[in-house]
């Protein structure tokens, strides 16, 4: 299991560097991915990818 927990509904820019490679490996694991609150690199008003975003299986409610 990965659990996301990167990012949260702040995000506004696209995600680069060494955490745009983390997010990547994130996605290259055959496990369930679990994000709290949103998947990291979404935009939270539009669900709309910033570049590279978490495929997360699921997500966990902020503050469950």
């Amino acid at each position: 299991m990965v659990v996301d927990a990167l990012f949260g509904t702040g995000l506004s820019r696209a995600i680069e560097g060494h955490l745009k490679d983390a997010v990547e490996v994130m996605n290259q694991f055959d496990v369930h991915r679990v994000a709290l609150d949103i998947p990291s690199g979404l935009d939270a008003d539009t669900g709309t990818p910033l570049g590279v975003a978490v495929r997360a299986h699921d997500t966990s409610p902020s503050g469950a």
